[in-house]
Parts: structure tokens; C-alpha cells; sequence
């Protein structure tokens, strides 16, 4: 999770996210589907950071420069959604990884009965 938000502040801080900031994502997606996660845990995981964002705003109004204020807010929650797309993919791709594997496992039991039977 450090990670993560590091990538978050660094495009707080007008940085622009690198191809290795959204595979770094796509890994926290196949993470969030081993430890059981479900893809409305994701989205819900994303809005969390989003809430966070808007009470950090909501704090520090005062101390913000207007002119920046809209444009920089769409910026970062567009790229909270571009990454929340590379979690759901890394999950996607984890759980697809782990059905091919079960299946592949399971013709493999499968075999040895039907070579008994062949016989």
C-alpha cells in the first residue's frame, strides 16, 4: 500500500504516472484478488482515496489557490479512475491465471482415470 500512495502523492504533486506506476496497480489488483477482494471492494477501495482527497480539500480550502483548484481536482480523480482500471485488470487477469490453472490441475486428475478406463 506505500507504494500506492506514493504513486497517488507524486500525481498530487503534478507528476506525470509512468508505465511503472500502472503495472504497480495492475499488482495491487492481482494482490486484492489473493487476499479475497471482490471488484466492488476495489471500486469502493478507490472512492475511499477519492473521500480522502475531497476532505483534504475541504481542509485546506482556505489555503488553496482557486485557479488551480478545479482542474487539478478532475486531474487527480481522473487518474484515480485510470488506476482503479489497471487494479481491475491486474484482478481480472489474477483470477482468469487462477481458473486456467484450476483447470489445468483438474484435467490432470482426470487423465489417469480415463487412461484406466481405456485400458
Amino acid at each position: 500500500m506505500p507504494l500506492l500512495l506514493e504513486v497517488a502523492t507524486d500525481v498530487a504533486e503534478g507528476k506525470a504516472l509512468t508505465t511503472e506506476d500502472r503495472k504497480t496497480y495492475v499488482r495491487h489488483g492481482a494482490i486484492r484478488y489473493k487476499q479475497g477482494y471482490t471488484v466492488p471492494l476495489l471500486i469502493r477501495e478507490a472512492r475511499l482515496l477519492q473521500a480522502s482527497l475531497a476532505s483534504c480539500i475541504q481542509r485546506s480550502f482556505t489555503e488553496i489557490e482557486m485557479n488551480y483548484l478545479i482542474p487539478d481536482t478532475i486531474h487527480f480523480m481522473g487518474t484515480i479512475d485510470a488506476l482503479l482500471e489497471d487494479s481491475a485488470r491486474g484482478f481480472i487477469q489474477q483470477a482468469n491465471a487462477e481458473r486456467m490453472s484450476a483447470r489445468r490441475r483438474s484435467k490432470k486428475k482426470e487423465l489417469p482415470e480415463s487412461d484406466a478406463k481405456a485400458s
